[in-house]
Parts: structure tokens; sequence; C-alpha cells
């Protein structure tokens, strides 16, 4: 990888490790995603081996993690913000491999919970909140206490700019299953629900936006 290859002296060391950090895990996210082909012992050797690379980017994130502290201190305003952001993100990295690779899904929301308090001020924040919104989507846990619907309302106050994105993504979700359930099963409790949950967010968003 030819970020690992910048020299410990350079004075942008700490953005090539982060860049390290950043290519590997597209990487990996990519073969996790690439549909599968060949026998099933072959996948299931592929996915052992990415397993392995998660591992071990999980380590490589953590001591990045740790150096970053002590390359703030000297620095000035700008400089400094620009270390804790990298520090954030690779957090933020740290979780999703955590969570989509390795299924530690407990400690990866651990650390996604700990992001707004440990690096208030940076734009990872952003980033991690759209990745719990899908996250919680893809799971089909729309409404209720902690639901994506809860959680895209708060979103959508703190980042307006974003918040049609996340809407977007609601009401596209609950329309493609509802689709693939009225072809699989008409009728069904599972169906009925989704209905419900559309018309809810549906209402949740004409009272938001009245007045």
């Amino acid at each position: 990888d030819s970020y690992e290859k910048v020299p410990a002296t350079d004075e942008k060391i700490i953005d090539a490790r982060f860049g390290a950090i950043e290519s590997r895990f597209g990487l990996m996210t990519s073969t996790v995603n690439a549909p599968a082909t060949g026998p099933a012992t072959q996948a299931a050797a592929a996915m052992t081996a990415v397993k392995t690379q998660a591992a071990e980017l999980v380590k490589l994130a953590d001591k990045f993690i740790a150096d970053c502290a002590g390359q703030v201190a000297g620095k000035d305003k700008d400089a400094a913000a620009h270390v804790v952001n990298l520090e954030a993100a690779a957090d933020f990295i740290k979780a999703k491999t955590l969570c989509d690779v390795l299924g530690q899904e407990g400690p990866a929301l651990a650390i996604l919970a700990n992001l707004g308090t440990k690096y208030p001020d940076t734009t990872v924040i952003h980033d991690a909140n759209v990745y719990e919104i899908e996250r919680l989507i893809h799971q089909g846990k729309i409404n209720g206490a902690g639901g994506a619907v809860e959680k895209a309302k708060d979103f959508s106050h703190r980042f307006p700019q974003s918040g049609p994105y996340v809407m977007g993504l609601l009401v596209s979700q609950i329309r493609d299953s509802i689709t693939r359930l009225e072809a699989l099963e008409s009728g069904s409790p599972a169906l009925v629900s989704l209905r419900k949950d559309y018309m809810d967010f549906a209402k949740t968003l004409w009272e938001s936006n009245k007045g």
C-alpha cells in the first residue's frame, strides 16, 4: 500500500496512516459486498480471510487512535482539529468494521454512541448519524423508541441540509418492503405492520412540517 511507504519522519505521516486505514476499509467492504461466485467452500474461505483482515484493521485503527493524542500537542488550532477529525474518522471506521464485517454489534454501537461526546466538533458526527439511520432502516426498525423515524427527526433538526436525504431513504425502504410483501403474502401481519409504519411516518412528517 503506497500510504504505508511514507517515512515516519514525514510531516504528512498522520494523513498517510489514516489513508492506509481508509484504503484497507474500502477494499475490504468492496469484497464483502461483491456478489458471491464459485462453490460455497470458496465463499466461506474468502469470508474467513476478510474477517482476518477486519481484525487486523481494528488493531491498526486502535493504534492510530492512541497515537493521535500525542500528535495534537504543540499544533495550532487548525492543525490540531485536523488530527482530531482523522482520529474520529478512524474510530468510525473501526465501528463499521466491527458491526458490518465482524458481527460485533454491541461494541460497535458503544463506539457510535460515544462519538458525539468524544469528538463533538468533528465532521464524522454527520456521517455516523446517517450510518445509524441506514442500519436501522435495513433492519426494519422504523418506528418506536430508538427507531429510524425517531433518529431521522433528530438528525433533520441537527443537519437540516441532509434531512431530505434520510427522509427519502425511509420512504423508499418502507415502500420497497411493502411492495415485496404484497407480492409474497398479501394480508400478512408483517405487511399490516409496515403499512402502519408508513402511515405513522407520513403523520410524523406532516406534524413536523405544518405551521
